[in-house]
């Protein structure tokens, strides 16, 4: 049985005193007249307005009161007086706390201070709340120190909580603000260059279009196992060979995998296509869509401050990933052709690894130690190895070489992208390849998937493709440090 605190008491008794009262603490609806934002906008003095919102501040002094209403747009204060508002609803005010929902019908005006305020005529309650949000207060650190503090200075509590976030931290409501502005742009660029939005399933019988473990379902009426897509590619791709010239999608993708700070089981990516491209008109796509976001977002400036980093949107590098490895690491892709061999080098460069390892993870290792950490600036690594890449079209100079890139900004992976592989007969081999590697033991690796083989044989038009994580995105443009300041409700154990 829950134990009522006596905050808690205190405001469940101001509820039945507003029953008593004959009001409806919880009514159906309020009649506004505008926001916030639009009554400071266009202030009129003694103009008649009606807002809602909730109570963020209360002041009382007896016969009068001074108050803050908070909407979405923004907050104001509110002056409320006993002989403006009759005995009754005076009353009715009395029984009001912070956190409370309430309607306002009153005039504009500006206080002594020049302060832009309403003058309460009439008030209404719209929801009375039970639980107190947090108040900032103050205490002293050990060191003499005055800091200010609440309860959702703790970050796991902000993400438990986030509707007590959202209210006390405009900062976080600011975040999705943006997350929300920076979408409809990814939207709308793609839109205006036509682009075809579409929804693939995310339930689907195989998964496949990345290598990562999946959450794995059953239906029942259909009597088959299910499993959450870890990416619409190739849905998106037989779409492509039922005609499509250009494709996109926004949506949810799912990985059975750890959790950082980089990392959440349930993300957001933008997927599209585009017919008669390669990979370099996606790196031309990829340079002019987040620069171009980033704008959007950040006035128009190209300079953006992340973390200790001042990153120059205005300044993309470009650089085989070979290279990278040849200036960072020491290693010279042409001499190591086995598994023996990048073992060799990842003992010299000291970079731990397990026993049973695959090359491509020791690479991956390699990287993330040696050189992903210098990639600050926007920077495109392309050109990578054909092993790694089983979606992916071989360069036809080099067929050891596959024709895919990797976005990098602020030494954290934004985007992937290829020359997609349309050759039937090539890509069957390599699933097929991927299939092995599952059976010895690799729960990332995908399982053959015949019918998009069967798809491809009709011929799918050659296309570039790309992808891009939405939610690091997000993170970089909203200087966030942490995934889950940028999801609204990320994953957490139990409490």
């Amino acid at each position: 049985m829950e134990k009522i605190d006596n905050l808690k008491r205190q405001r469940i008794e101001k509820l039945e005193r507003i029953k008593e009262l004959g009001v409806n603490p919880y009514p159906t609806k309020f009649e506004r007249t505008g926001f916030v934002k639009d009554f400071k906008a266009d202030f009129k003095d003694k103009k008649n307005v009606k807002v809602a919102g909730r109570i963020v501040s209360l002041r009382k002094m007896g016969k009068a009161a001074f108050f803050n209403v908070k909407d979405f747009s923004g907050r104001m204060q509110v002056y409320i007086q006993r002989e403006a508002v009759g005995e009754e609803n005076f009353k009715l005010f009395k029984c009001l706390d912070i956190g409370d929902f309430i309607g306002v019908s009153g005039y504009l005006f500006l206080t002594k201070t020049a302060e832009k305020s309403i003058h309460a005529e009439e008030i209404k309650v719209l929801t009375k709340s039970l639980k107190a949000l947090p108040i900032v207060k103050e205490k002293e650190t050990l060191t003499g120190e005055k800091i200010k503090y609440d309860e959702v200075s703790d970050i796991e509590f902000r993400y438990r909580q986030r509707y007590v976030d959202l209210n006390i931290n405009e900062g976080s409501l600011e975040v999705f603000k943006k997350r929300s502005k920076i979408i409809s742009f990814l939207r709308n660029y793609l839109l205006n260059v036509d682009f075809l939005e579409v929804e693939t399933p995310v339930m689907q019988p195989l998964c496949g279009g990345a290598a990562a473990k999946p959450f794995e379902t059953y239906h029942n009426a259909l009597s088959m196992p299910l499993f959450l897509r870890i990416a619409p590619e190739l849905y998106l791709k037989r779409i492509m060979v039922g005609g499509a010239d250009r494709v996109f999608e926004i949506g949810r993708n799912f990985r059975n995998e750890g959790i950082s700070t980089k990392h959440n089981p349930e993300f957001t990516m933008l997927e599209l296509y585009q017919a008669y491209a390669d990979y370099y008109d996606m790196m031309d796509l990829t340079e002019s869509l987040i620069t171009d976001c980033l704008k959007v977002i950040n006035h128009g400036e190209t300079l953006l401050n992340y973390g200790e980093h001042e990153i120059d949107f205005s300044n993309w590098t470009r650089i085989k990933m070979e290279d990278l490895f040849v200036k960072y690491a020491g290693i010279d892709f042409s001499l190591i052709n086995n598994l023996a061999g990048i073992k060799k080098e990842a003992d010299r460069l000291g970079v731990k690894y397990e026993d049973d390892t695959t090359s491509q993870k020791i690479y991956d290792h390699i990287f993330e130690e040696k050189i992903e950490h210098r990639l600050i600036n926007p920077t495109i690594v392309y050109d990578f190895p054909k092993a790694w890449s089983p979606l992916a079209k071989e360069n036809f100079h080099n067929p050891l070489i596959a024709e895919r890139f990797e976005v990098f900004i602020a030494a954290r992976e934004i985007g992937n992208a290829y020359s997609e592989l349309n050759n039937p007969l090539d890509q069957k081999l390599r699933m097929e390849e991927q299939a092995q590697a599952k059976e010895l033991g690799d729960d990332e690796a995908c399982d053959v998937d015949y019918d998009y083989i069967r798809a491809l044989e009709y011929g799918m038009a050659p296309c570039g493709g790309l992808g891009i994580g939405v939610d690091r995105l997000v993170m970089l443009f909203t200087n966030s440090q942490s995934i889950r300041d940028v999801i609204l409700f990320p994953h957490l154990k139990k409490e």
